[in-house]
């Protein structure tokens, strides 16, 4: 807000907000004053409720003085010939947990005092806003979900609750598909001065309708952004979305197999024989089969007797028993 104090020569007084961040010192351009004729003082001054601190005072013989003191805050000035620059620094390393409490309890202003017949004063101020960083958001590593279940998530981060908002998106490639607003964190938070009056922030759900396979390889993103500093950070899984009872083929088509049905039934001289079964009907085959005595000798060249089998075998296939040399 602009206070105008009568005169008859103006001034301009601009000022811009205060963001300052725990674990930091932030020095802000906070006041530009533009004097339209004579002039005595600058001061800056920051008010803590009802409670006031003359931080700084520019004279107009350029000489600068701190009326004040005001723990971890601080003034500085430049100057032209036609405008005065007020800097404020905030010194908040190692915060104590007390000022982690300190956002929207402080306010600052800017004054000129003008060299009229009355002195008159102009002055403007704004709020100084105190926020913490957003760190270490995470989402959960499930990932793998059947056609018809519901995808759920958790989230989690480190952050300032009071000026921070999250919701969770599903994206395909640049497309969001969908947003899912979480909680409001605002109030109901105990802070401790430890990492810097940053507070661990939750949030879990679940998708408002069960999967289908088109959402296969689609991205689960968690969002956090903090609205004083404009900042986004992110942490997102991609699903695998299956069908039920469908096993995925992943093997090396070039890959050389083995057929199922070929079945080792001797060796000997460092030779496999296989021979490649087929189930037949054990009533149409009731006849002692007999083996082929040249195949045996080849088989079998140091014993010339044939191998033997018993009737639930036959050379077309294989139902059963045992077979015997």
């Amino acid at each position: 807000m602009l206070f105008l104090e009568f005169s008859c020569d103006f001034s301009d007084v601009v000022v811009s907000p205060i963001i300052a961040i725990y674990g930091e010192i932030t020095t802000t351009e906070t006041c530009v004053v533009s004097p339209h004729g004579d002039w005595v003082h600058v001061t800056v001054s920051v008010e803590n409720r009802d409670t006031s601190y003359v931080i700084g005072k520019f004279h107009s013989n350029r000489t600068f003085g701190e009326p004040a003191s005001l723990d971890r805050f601080n003034a500085s000035i430049s100057s032209t010939n036609t405008e005065i620059v007020v800097y404020l620094s905030l010194d908040l390393q190692a915060p104590t947990t007390d000022m982690c409490l300190w956002d929207g309890i402080f306010t600052f202003s800017c004054s000129i005092t003008m060299n009229d017949t009355i002195p008159t004063r102009v002055y403007n101020g704004s709020q100084i806003f105190i926020t913490a960083p957003i760190s270490d958001v995470t989402i959960d590593s499930n990932v793998h979900y059947n056609e018809g279940d519901k995808m759920t998530f958790n989230c989690s981060s480190k952050g300032d609750p009071n000026h921070s908002i999250v919701y969770t998106e599903l994206v395909n490639g640049s497309t969001v598909l969908q947003t899912i607003p979480g909680p409001d964190f605002s109030s109901g938070y105990n802070y401790t001065s430890d990492n810097n009056c940053l507070a661990d922030i939750q949030w879990s759900g679940d998708s408002p309708n069960p999967l289908t396979t088109d959402q296969n390889d689609v991205i689960v993103r968690c969002t956090v952004k903090n609205t004083l500093l404009n900042e986004i950070r992110t942490s997102e899984k991609r699903l695998n979305v299956s069908v039920v009872g469908c096993v995925q083929d992943r093997s090396d088509p070039t890959e050389q197999r083995v057929n199922p049905n070929l079945t080792l039934v001797y060796f000997l001289g460092l030779r496999w024989v296989y021979f490649d079964f087929i189930r037949v009907d054990p009533e149409k085959s009731q006849s002692k089969s007999k083996v082929n005595p040249e195949w045996a000798q080849r088989v079998n060249p140091v014993r010339s007797t044939p191998l033997k089998a018993d009737a639930n075998y036959t050379r077309a296939g294989i139902t059963g028993g045992t077979m015997n040399k």
